[in-house]
């Protein structure tokens, strides 16, 4: 044949249908090579399912927000209590008071596990649930020998909460089989009767955190000490008197120090549970009730939550560089490098690398990339 682009035409017309879906499917992103993750924090809880919201990805990539995978549904919960968390990571994140994850894309691809994305599906808006989520850090190997480093927070467990409710695993015990957890704490210290005729309102609670007036802290300072400094106490159960309406189980009371020698004020730590002898509460009905301690009796198997790990200071600890800050300018570097070497497919991806370490920094970290590098902040 005389004119090779006729003959190649043919040629191509020729080709089975197979051969073009190969072709297109070796455009798509492929696979890691392998992949390892690290466990940070592990987070189980008792949660209401907040109802589903498109998010558009505000990212700077080529890709973004269209065809970057992280536009799509977003699922959101409010955490309303802790039954297990565990944090081996230095970095792991702490306790939350919400959750969200994306359930699919904006193209339709799943984010999540069919099983995951089919309980959602079937929940209404203000439903409990049982959710659990791992923050891991990712190890990835790419063909050609690209590696990635990126946090991730599968979503583990999610399903309706029993109607019952749900009580945490007491500290060392080991769950029986069939999955159902034991009794959270033993049984609460027996009334002392000569102390309960002292008391208007006696309590079985938890302690949670104490709240301390101090200059500057944008609270005023009371005339009653007890507004000044007192503890938040939850799940009270009132064992003597009537807790006023509204407040106890559902809501947190407010409990502060008296004259009473002994008093047990001392040995309230967070997490602290057992019996609170009280006097009457302080104020109007209307305003929130501060109790007057009397006595804190605690239960024999409450042992209190240690304290809270502060989190290091932004950009620093213990004399070492933060990680993430650490990766973000090496991600940089190397994308500098690919730019200046033309290799546009390996750049996008180090571009991407860059977008998600940036999505999981705080401002302080953001603004200390930024000082070194003003082009991470996309300008």
């Amino acid at each position: 044949m005389r004119n090779p682009a006729a003959w190649l035409a043919a040629a191509m017309w020729m080709l089975p249908v197979g051969a073009w879906a190969a072709d297109a499917g070796a455009l798509a992103e492929p696979a890691p090579v392998s992949e390892t993750r690290d466990l940070l924090s592990r987070h189980e809880t008792v949660a209401v399912f907040n109802g589903l919201e498109e998010t558009v990805c505000r990212g700077l990539t080529a890709r973004c927000p269209l065809d970057c995978g992280d536009s799509g549904t977003l699922a959101k919960f409010k955490i309303l209590e802790y039954l297990a968390y565990e944090k081996p990571g230095k970095y792991g994140d702490p306790k939350a008071e919400t959750f969200q994850f994306l359930l699919h894309d904006n193209k339709g691809n799943p984010k999540v596990k069919p099983a995951i994305r089919d309980a959602v599906l079937a929940l209404k808006p203000g439903e409990k649930v049982l959710l659990s989520w791992n923050h891991d850090y990712v190890h990835k190997t790419w063909p050609g020998g690209g590696k990635s480093n990126s946090p991730e927070r599968p979503v583990t467990k999610l399903e309706r909460a029993p109607a019952e409710g749900v009580k945490p695993p007491a500290e060392g015990a080991t769950p029986p089989a069939g999955g159902a957890k034991p009794p959270a704490e033993a049984a609460a210290p027996a009334l002392d009767a000569a102390l309960a005729e002292k008391s208007k309102i006696v309590v079985e609670a938890t302690a949670v955190e104490r709240k301390v007036a101090a200059p500057g802290d944008g609270r005023p300072a009371s005339v009653d000490p007890i507004v000044n400094d007192h503890w938040i106490v939850k799940e009270a159960k009132a064992l003597k008197g009537d807790l006023p309406k509204g407040w106890g189980a559902e809501s947190p009371l407010q409990v502060g120090s008296s004259e009473e020698k002994d008093s047990g004020w001392d040995a309230l730590k967070p997490g602290a549970r057992g019996l609170f002898y009280l006097t009457e509460p302080n104020g109007p009905a209307s305003s929130p009730p501060y109790f007057r301690l009397l006595k804190f009796v605690p239960a024999a198997a409450a042992k209190p939550e240690p304290e809270p790990e502060k989190a290091p200071p932004d950009g620093a600890a213990a004399g070492k560089p933060d990680e993430i800050v650490t990766q973000a300018k090496a991600t940089m570097k190397k994308l500098e490098a690919q730019k200046a070497a033309g290799r546009r497919a390996e750049a996008n991806r180090l571009q991407r690398e860059l977008q998600m370490l940036k999505k999981h920094m705080t401002a302080k970290q953001l603004e200390a990339l930024e000082k070194e590098a003003p082009e991470a902040g996309g300008r």
